[in-house]
């Protein structure tokens, strides 16, 4: 299959994620919160890191080796940007692990949860944006191999 398809299919997914997220968010109690953000991080495991991992090790290398100066600043700031987001939901992660099992966690605490989640949604959805925009227009006519 066409590697940019690939991207194309999961870009797809996370364009979907916000809308989504904020509905379930909106209809939970809070420890549905905390296993909404368990969740969270496992769509992460099983389909972000391997997506940011495909593009960084597959797709932004192309902008390097054919020594496109704009290309490459803009996959060198997405790669940052997959940094930034990857730490935010460790963040994540660690307010759930401080919040899990304490049965007296105030209302606000769960809203500072579900609008970080929120969060990190937008953010993913924004960054897909950008390499839509920014990146992968350029590749349309570069034909490459998956190693």
């Amino acid at each position: 299959m066409d590697p940019l398809i690939t991207v194309s299919q999961v870009h797809n997914k996370i364009y979907e994620l916000p809308n989504m997220y904020q509905k379930i968010l909106q209809s939970v109690n809070f420890y549905n919160v905390l296993e909404y953000v368990k969740s969270l991080d496992q769509l992460f495991k099983d389909t972000i890191v391997p997506h940011f991992e495909f593009e960084e090790n597959e797709i932004f290398p192309v902008a390097f080796v054919r020594d496109e100066l704009r290309l490459a600043r803009v996959a060198a700031e997405l790669i940052q940007e997959h940094g930034k987001i990857m730490e935010k939901l460790a963040k994540l992660n660690e307010a759930n692990a401080a919040l899990a099992g304490k049965p007296d966690v105030q209302q606000r605490e769960k809203d500072k949860l579900t609008a970080f989640c929120t969060e990190i949604t937008q953010e993913l959805t924004n960054h897909a944006q950008r390499e839509d925009a920014e990146f992968y227009p350029f590749l349309k006519d570069i034909t490459f191999t998956i190693k």
